[in-house]
């Protein structure tokens, strides 16, 4: 959790997400993929953790990659039953609307994405394909 990591053709990217979103930036040649945990840092980021907060996260991740960047996301279940949709402390929700709204300030269209529910999702990012193949319990999604 919270980590961001930076691969080249013929790697793979792995995550698993629940209320976390699993951001992929990606060029064709090579792409990274940060586990959002949190919106906005507010001045707290923790450099151990560059991938734990959406604004950290996609800054530095737009600083690692140059050309014509695209993205995909999954993620920000809400987990836990008693969180409401309209409740501050919904954290699947917050993460949707930041990292979209980042992204989209950024200039960074999203091309794909399999957001919200109730249920956790194994990401795996294909740098070859340049493909999200997201495992729910629902089965199998390709984005």
């Amino acid at each position: 959790m919270g980590d961001l990591k930076q691969a080249k053709k013929g790697d793979i990217l792995v995550t698993l997400v629940g209320s976390c979103i699993a951001c992929c930036i990606y060029n064709g040649k090579e792409a990274a993929m940060a586990h959002v945990m949190l919106p906005y840092s507010k001045g707290n980021g923790n450099q151990l953790l560059k991938g734990k907060y959406a604004d950290l996260a996609i800054d530095t991740m737009l600083r690692l990659l140059e050309g014509n960047l695209k993205a995909k996301i999954a993620g920000g279940a809400k987990i836990f039953t008693h969180e409401h949709d309209n409740e501050l402390f919904n954290v699947g929700a917050n993460n949707i609307v930041a990292v979209k709204d980042i992204l989209s300030a950024r200039g960074i269209k999203i091309v794909g994405e399999d957001l919200g529910k109730n249920y956790s999702r194994n990401i795996i990012f294909d740098i070859n394909m340049s493909k999200m193949i997201i495992k729910h319990r629902g089965g199998v999604l390709i984005l």
